[in-house]
């Protein structure tokens, strides 16, 4: 990021602040906050309203609270993307919720993925577990890292069947409309499922 920056000087705005670390100007240190960032909008440094991309990354609260207070000082949400290192206080479903939440396919549901032009055939039942759940219980691989909806690394697009999502956290509104999921938070909807890995 860095480096974009000293590239793109007169295009690209990079700002770090820091919560467990000092610096030298008292306004990047501590959580960012509303507050903090209506000040650096009032000194002109940030244009919520008149940037191409906001970026925001950090825990749950923070980033809701960031983008809420950008969209408060002009940016349209098409503009703000967020990456969450982890989900907001009391916003994953416990168990029982998700399951009351559920109109999943009942009994067995086929399932067929493609990853990198390989089709892998399992079956689970999607009242018990998510795709990503019941795929390693198979044997059958495919991507993750996190396993609670913020990465996107087990992002795919569902070419045949549906599928829903107990939550997300990082998909776009493009991305839900196109079809994407994620595996790690999706249950069939439907006798049969194919999850295309390979899709972009």
């Amino acid at each position: 990021l860095e480096e974009l920056k000293d590239r793109y000087l007169d295009r690209f705005q990079l700002l770090h602040v820091l919560s467990r670390e000092d610096q030298d100007v008292p306004m990047l240190n501590g959580r960012i906050d509303a507050e903090k960032l209506r000040v650096y909008a009032e000194k002109g440094i940030i244009a919520p309203a008149s940037h191409d991309g906001i970026y925001i990354c950090g825990p749950g609260d923070m980033t809701e609270l960031a983008a809420a207070t950008m969209r408060e000082l002009g940016a349209p949400d098409s503009r703000i993307h967020m990456e969450l290192f982890t989900p907001a206080e009391g916003s994953l479903p416990s168990a029982s919720e998700r399951a009351a939440k559920a109109v999943t396919a009942s009994g067995q549901v086929e399932v067929e993925t493609i990853l990198d032009g390989t089709r892998r055939r399992f079956t689970m039942d999607g009242t018990k577990q998510t795709v990503l759940e019941a795929a390693h219980e198979a044997g059958v691989e495919l991507p993750f890292s996190c396993a609670g909806g913020m990465c996107c690394t087990c992002r795919c697009r569902v070419s045949e069947g549906k599928a829903e999502m107990d939550v997300n956290y990082s998909l776009e509104p493009w991305e839900l409309e196109a079809g994407f999921v994620l595996a790690c938070q999706s249950r069939p909807h439907s006798e049969k499922i194919i999850l295309d890995f390979d899709a972009v």
